[in-house]
């Protein structure tokens, strides 16, 4: 069992808000139901306890109190008895004339001699004559005794009684008057209310209860702290006439039942409590064998029944840990199954688990099947391939095994010829064929593509064997009457030590598409041609950071107006020297800036670093254009296009170059696009002119004013007649489209002399200048009076 103990305090720790929350935690049900029976029984019992302990103390507080109402009329009707003795005694001797004469002489001998007499006789402690005027016969002034007043409180001529105190003790006494024949004075004879004659009056009670007597002043009353205030209460309205039940008080840390009578004082003197006290232990003395009789008899009846319930709990338990058993079993994939005898619900329970076991495991197998499985053409699918080659993998050392991946060529084409339902069957035929010529876990990768695995004994075996296959492929196919024929492409992979399963795949797919770009039927898959994609992409995470930073850089390529001689305006050209694997390519980062989108903001800041450059040129004399190329990609996007127009707004000199190919994704909005751009007054240049898809419906639809001629056809038109005759063509046509030309790539006098010979507006290239960075510009060129650079005129 845990216990755990959960505070949720709405206030700090000794705010009256604060809850503590105390969970019990059983990790067994045999525990559980064990301490649940025990739990049961003891609450039963403990309630029994406290019900026959309720019962019990109410009959002993009925009984006692009883015993001592009884016990309080006992002693009334004893101390009247004995008041009586006195007074019969007292009253003999006063009507005695020796005595009544000796009294009314003053013939003191004889009244103490008759006092003495009749204190032997009736076992008296006190014996004395109190004359009229307040003097005494027979005995000292008692301390506590006022003579005159208690003289003047008696009647001459009837005897009385009651309790009087004297020297702090209590007198049961009896006042007789001495008549001769005038009232001479009163015969006083006192009996002490000490322990003595207290425990006398105790022993006649039936029960052993404690009689004590309290004073009626309140100076003895708080005396009486001891009893509590209860009692002082108690004795306070016995001594006022009332008559009071017994009451239950707690009696020198005791509980106890106390009852109180009034005792009256002589002559109208202060009245006496007389208190009777009885513990209540001793009333349920004759109880306490029952008590613990009970108490055996529940803990060798609580132990039977622990025994008991954890019987039979474990007879409910066993079987509902074989359940939880056979439950983690079937989690973790294992064979489970439950056997328990019976017909009760745990015996159902069990079969119902035992069928839910077999359902969930054909279930698994249903779909284990169908995750490994391809549904169209019954063959294994990528998952199983992969499946397979980790286990061989596992199993065979390296170089022991390749991976090749064959795809329909021209199945699109085909599917379209034969229909969807036909296309799926010639995949599948093609699997089969692939079986049939022994190879391994061939498995359908795409729609037109099939994988298998290929164990073989070095690279070169595997080779041979995709030569083979491929050449069978371009046997006829029959499919429901008819026959297809086709041709494949072939990728091969070898895995190397470490390589997973999915890398291996990856390679022989790749190698597909390197066979495919050379046009060959087959391609072993090579490393260096594909490169290091992942590198790459990492950078491209790089190329925000490095967008502002001292890492990206504009550098400026001079282009030389040939008429007038001299420089006139730059190109503006990216460049990226990275901080760990230094200058980058700007076809790497461009193109696959390009792919992710990061293009956008890239040419952003090149937008802004030119215009700013461009200022800084002005300032130092060098009014020229500035040339920014733009990406084909951003022409069809509005948000770009947008903040180019923001930032171009009243920008002078200003030229925007794009490829032949810009327009081909979206040409309706890139054509709108441009034209909005012309409209802020930018110059549109058309860049690498010839090298792609020229048409010269493009020259027509876009409104450029740039026509740049790509440097393949610059480079050897000096050492090719046909190069030159294509730009000369060129040139001319773009003339005669009012657009002015450039000429990029020259990189000798020869061809320079030879465009300055046909008309061309603009050069640029290595013999004219190399990209720079500003400041190097700056120097390039001069003074401000931008001439032409003196290797030119060598």
């Amino acid at each position: 069992m845990q216990t755990s103990v959960d505070d949720r305090l709405s206030s700090p720790l000794s705010a009256p808000g604060s809850r503590f929350k105390v969970r019990f935690t059983f990790k067994s049900i045999q525990t559980r139901l064990t301490v649940l029976y025990a739990a049961l029984f003891v609450a039963v019992l403990l309630s029994l306890a406290i019900a026959l302990q309720i019962v019990l103390m109410a009959n002993a507080r009925r009984e006692v109190g009883g015993e001592l109402q009884s016990s309080g009329a006992v002693f009334e009707r004893l101390w009247s008895l004995q008041t009586e003795r006195l007074q019969q005694g007292g009253e003999a001797m006063v009507q005695d004339f020796g005595f009544r004469q000796a009294v009314a002489t003053g013939d003191v001998a004889t009244v103490q001699s008759a006092l003495a007499n009749l204190t032997r006789r009736l076992k008296v402690d006190r014996a004395i004559i109190l004359k009229a005027d307040g003097s005494i016969i027979g005995g000292a002034n008692e301390a506590g005794l006022a003579p005159k007043r208690l003289a003047m409180s008696l009647d001459p001529e009837v005897a009385t009684s009651g309790i009087m105190t004297l020297n702090g003790a209590f007198y049961l006494t009896v006042a007789a008057p001495v008549l001769a024949p005038d009232p001479q004075g009163w015969a006083l004879f006192a009996l002490k209310l000490d322990r003595t004659e207290l425990g006398a009056l105790e022993r006649t009670a039936s029960i052993p209860l404690r009689a004590e007597l309290i004073a009626g002043n309140d100076r003895d009353l708080a005396g009486v702290a001891a009893a509590g205030v209860k009692l002082r209460a108690l004795v306070s309205q016995a001594l006022a006439g009332r008559r009071i039940a017994p009451q239950n008080l707690t009696v020198d840390g005791a509980p106890s039942m106390v009852l109180v009578r009034r005792l009256n004082g002589l002559a109208g003197g202060p009245g006496v409590g007389l208190v009777l006290t009885y513990p209540l232990a001793k009333a349920l003395a004759p109880y306490i064998r029952l008590r613990n009789l009970i108490a055996v008899v529940g803990f060798f009846g609580g132990c039977a029944l622990l025994a008991g319930g954890a019987f039979v709990a474990r007879g409910i338990a066993r079987p509902v840990r074989a359940l939880d058993a056979a439950a983690r079993s079937l989690k973790e994939g294992r064979t489970a199954e439950l056997v328990i005898d019976g017909e009760d619900e745990l015996a159902r329970l069990a079969h119902s688990f035992n069928e839910m076991a077999e359902t969930i495991r054909a279930r698994e197998t249903r779909i284990t099947q169908m995750a490994y499985t391809d549904m169209e053409t019954d063959l294994g699918n990528q998952r199983a391939l992969e499946q397979a080659v980790s286990q061989l993998l596992q199993d065979r050392p390296e170089p022991a095994l390749a991976v090749a991946v064959i795809a329909i060529d021209r199945f699109s084409q085909v599917r379209g010829a034969i229909g969807h339902g036909l296309a799926q069957q010639l995949v599948a035929t093609v699997g089969q064929r692939l079986i049939s010529m022994n190879c391994k876990h061939v498995s359908r990768l795409s729609n037109a593509s099939l994988g298998f695995a290929m164990p073989c004994a070095d690279l070169a075996s595997a080779e041979a064997q995709i030569d083979e296959l491929t050449t069978a492929m371009r046997a006829a196919f029959p499919l429901a009457g008819t026959v297809v024929d086709i041709t494949v492409t072939a990728g091969l992979a070898a895995a190397e030590k470490g390589m997973s399963a999915e890398a291996v795949i990856e390679r022989a797919r790749i190698a597909v598409d390197q066979a495919a770009s050379v046009g060959a039927r087959y391609a072993i898959f090579d490393a260096d041609a594909y490169g290091d994609p992942g590198q790459n992409l990492s950078l491209m995470s790089e190329l925000m950071q490095a967008i502002g930073s001292d890492e990206l850089t504009l550098v400026y390529q001079p282009k030389l107006d040939l008429r007038q001689g001299r420089v006139t305006g730059v190109e503006a050209l990216t460049r990226w020297k990275h901080r760990v694997r230094g200058p980058l390519s700007p076809d790497l980062f461009i193109t696959m800036a390009e792919e992710t989108g990061h293009i956008r903001e890239m040419t952003d800041w090149a937008l802004d670093c030119a215009l700013a450059d461009q200022a800084r040129l002005a300032e130092a004399g060098h009014r020229m254009t500035m040339s920014v190329n733009l990406s084909g990609r951003l022409l069809s996007d509005d948000a770009f296009i947008l903040r180019a127009l923001d930032r171009l707004k009243g920008q002078e000199d200003i030229c925007l170059e794009i490829t032949e190919t810009a327009v081909i994704n979206n040409p309706e909005r890139a054509k709108l696009n441009i034209a909005r751009l012309i409209e802020t007054g930018v110059s549109i240049s058309i860049d690498d002119y010839g090298s792609g898809l020229s048409s010269l419906a493009y020259l027509r639809d876009i409104h450029a004013h740039e026509l740049k001629i790509d440097k393949a056809f610059v480079l050897r038109m000096d050492q090719t007649a046909k190069d030159a005759l294509l730009v000369r063509s060129t040139v001319d046509m773009a003339h005669s489209l009012s657009l002015k030309v450039t000429a990029e790539g020259v990189e000798t006098s020869a061809t320079l002399a030879l465009l300055t010979a046909m008309g061309c507006d603009l050069a640029q290239g290595y013999f004219i200048a190399k990209p720079m960075p500003l400041a190097n510009l700056f120097e390039h060129l001069g003074d401000g009076k931008s001439a032409q650079p003196q290797r030119l005129s060598a």
